[in-house]
């Protein structure tokens, strides 16, 4: 064949293919690993659609009639529920070209895009099935689901209440709209919306998988939410989507097999590279991990690279006592991510192991320094949780405060305690007294983590993982309510973009200190900030400069954090201007979560020098450490790179 008549080939191949969609069957990208409204990219990681240059030279016969044409798309809906997105989209593309006036074609074209993770695209086929037909419910419901997941929402929603209200019977548009309300951080609303759009349509599955999502995202309740995520399987068993959300549901309750079995029907239906890391994640905790090496070779096959899979590479040869190959792995890892915590975790378990060091016999601290309450967690083995815990600064009067919850942080005066509640009710943030009393939720997102109290006490800094790419951002609570209800948040802003980062600590009741990275710049910075905690854009102020420093607390004018740039975890001071930056401690034990004593006049921090975890604390200008009191129980036997410890009057 010549030249010309191959181009002309090619070009009629694009034409009738879309030529995102003829790359994207020759290179997925990687998508969402985390169970979330999935918001993947790329597509499938088989071959192209099957074709010869015949049968594209030869015309499509034309469509009979508008029964042919209702039966051509029943036929493409077939195979969109069957997951053959490849034949599905091909035949919209053919349908939409023999009737260019007729809404459908593209309206269930755009469908099948968003289900294989093509939202631009979707978005552009919407438009035209909404120029041609703008009063049709459905149409505008797609419209607006496809504005949702290239992450206009305020389109998104005026779409969706547009379809409500032009079928306020359509279960779609209700579950489209419930949907949307959630991205936008209205969970009641969106609650109520999936509710009706269940009542409307008990065999909708969009409507199950959406008040699956709620069940997870707002009220906390794994096990219904994995019940509403199978109901969606039984009602669509042929939409790869809701087995790969069943998967990641069944990853995070622990039940791995199970996992494992929902993600191969997922991969037979639809080979997406998200799919081979969430199976290389449930092979890893089964640890069968030639299996799981093998679903995240295929993974990296696609030229897929997440933070997740580096890390699970690594977390694999750990696991085999291969911390040589582990290395680049978790380089690439926490290059992409510093705060991963897989990463970083498996980093400290490929350390060399330190000899007992013994606990030194120093003088006692005098009493007159060790007033106040220090909160702390206690990893409790038979739940397989955290339990916060406060005691006198010696250990006396230990106290349980609020079981099933971590990571606690002090009102400065002391009557309240901020904590991550990770119980049935209370899976959110939450305030609680340090008697255990008037526990109540302020925050919506189970993903809400490490507050930490302004100066003032009126307001409260965390880090989330709630978007959708979950990575970690910083959100304020102008004004934490006492009042048993949620509070309103806002995520903060640097110049371009939502401020990513993790671990807050104020400076004053304006300015916060925080761990992340600087990705508007080349090389990469990362470490320590500064930045305005006011509304509106700000540009963060670079105060340390290497990944691994996290955990900052602040008094006056001084930072305490924890580092790992000398081999080990131990801490480290620096001026908020980000001069004398000191070395504190250096053990070859870890230690790390400091805070500091009311007055100033010290800093608590957790050790496991001498083979188990305590607290202990140092002066800000001394080298010499005490230990005050043994946390007991499991210590910190689950990710204590993400807890924190608190202490107030």
């Amino acid at each position: 064949m010549s030249a010309a008549p191959v181009g002309a080939v090619l070009l009629l191949v694009l034409l009738v293919l879309g030529a995102s969609s003829l790359a994207r069957s020759l290179l997925p990208v990687s998508g969402a690993t985390n169970w979330q409204p999935s918001v993947q990219s790329g597509g499938s990681a088989v071959s192209a659609i099957p074709f010869t240059v015949e049968a594209l030279l030869t015309p499509s016969p034309a469509v009979a009639g508008p029964e042919e044409l209702a039966r051509q798309l029943d036929y493409a809906e077939q195979l969109t529920l069957q997951s053959k997105l490849d034949e599905a989209l091909a035949l919209y593309a053919e349908l939409a070209q023999q009737a260019p006036d007729d809404a459908r074609p593209q309206a269930d074209w755009a469908q099948a895009l968003i289900l294989d993770g093509q939202f631009d695209q979707a978005l552009q086929h919407a438009r035209r099935a909404m120029e041609l037909d703008p009063v049709n419910a459905e149409v505008v419901a797609r419209l607006a689901r496809a504005y949702a997941y290239v992450g206009d929402l305020n389109q998104a929603l005026a779409f969706a209440r547009g379809a409500v209200e032009l079928e306020p019977e359509s279960a779609e548009a209700q579950a489209v709209l419930a949907f949307i309300h959630f991205l936008k951080n209205q969970p009641e609303r969106a609650v109520e919306e999936a509710e009706r759009a269940l009542a409307l349509d008990p065999d909708c599955a969009e409507a199950h998988q959406v008040r699956g999502w709620l069940y997870r995202k707002v009220e906390g309740d794994l096990q219904r939410a994995i019940a509403e995520l199978e109901t969606a399987t039984q009602l669509q068993p042929g939409i790869w989507l809701w087995h790969y959300e069943l998967g990641e549901l069944l990853i995070e309750a622990g039940e791995y097999r199970r996992a494992a079995t929902s993600l191969e029907t997922a991969l037979a239906l639809r080979p997406k590279v998200q799919t081979y890391v969430a199976l290389g994640k449930a092979f890893y905790h089964l640890k069968e991990y030639e299996q799981a090496e093998a679903y995240l070779a295929l993974a990296l096959a696609v030229e897929d690279k997440s933070a997740e899979l580096y890390a699970l590479l690594a977390a694999i040869r750990t696991a085999q006592g291969r911390c040589d190959e582990a290395e680049p792995y978790l380089d690439r890892a926490l290059a992409l991510d510093p705060t991963n915590a897989l990463a970083r975790t498996t980093r400290i378990a490929c350390l060399p192991t330190p000899s007992p060091v013994p606990i030194p016999s120093a003088s006692p601290v005098p009493a007159r320094a060790l007033t106040g309450q220090i909160a702390f967690p206690v990893w409790n083995e038979a739940e397989g949780v955290y339990d916060t815990y406060v005691a006198d600064p010696n250990g006396q009067h230990r106290r349980l405060v609020a079981s099933r919850a971590h990571q606690p942080a002090f009102r400065p005066d002391g009557l309240w305690l901020a904590v991550n509640g990770e119980r049935s009710g209370y899976m959110n943030l939450c305030l609680v007294r340090p008697d255990g009393s008037e526990l109540q939720e302020i925050t919506a997102y189970i993903e809400d983590a490490l507050p930490a109290w302004s100066p003032d006490g009126q307001s409260l800094a965390f880090s989330s993982t709630r978007h959708r790419d979950r990575q970690s951002r910083l959100y304020v609570i102008d004004e934490v309510p006492l009042s048993g209800r949620r509070a309103q948040d806002r995520v903060l802003y640097t110049d371009l973009y939502e401020l990513l980062g993790q671990a807050p600590a104020w400076v004053d009741n304006t300015q916060i200190v925080y761990a992340g990275c600087d990705y508007t710049t080349s090389p990469v910075p990362c470490g320590l900030f500064l930045v305005s905690a006011e509304a509106g854009p700000h540009t963060p102020v670079l105060l340390t400069d290497h990944p691994s420093d996290t955990m900052p607390a602040v008094y006056g004018k001084r930072i305490v954090f924890m580092s790992s740039r000398a081999g080990n975890w131990d801490l480290y001071v620096v001026n908020v201007d980000g001069t004398g930056l000191r070395q504190l401690t250096d053990d070859p034990a870890d230690e790390g979560l400091p805070t500091w004593a009311p007055d100033g006049s010290a800093i608590a921090f957790v050790s496991n020098k001498g083979g188990s975890w305590a607290v202990w604390m140092i002066r800000p200008d001394d080298r010499e450490s005490h230990k005050l009191f043994e946390l007991g129980g499991q210590g910190l036997a689950d990710n204590w790179l993400q807890e924190q410890i608190g202490w107030a009057p």
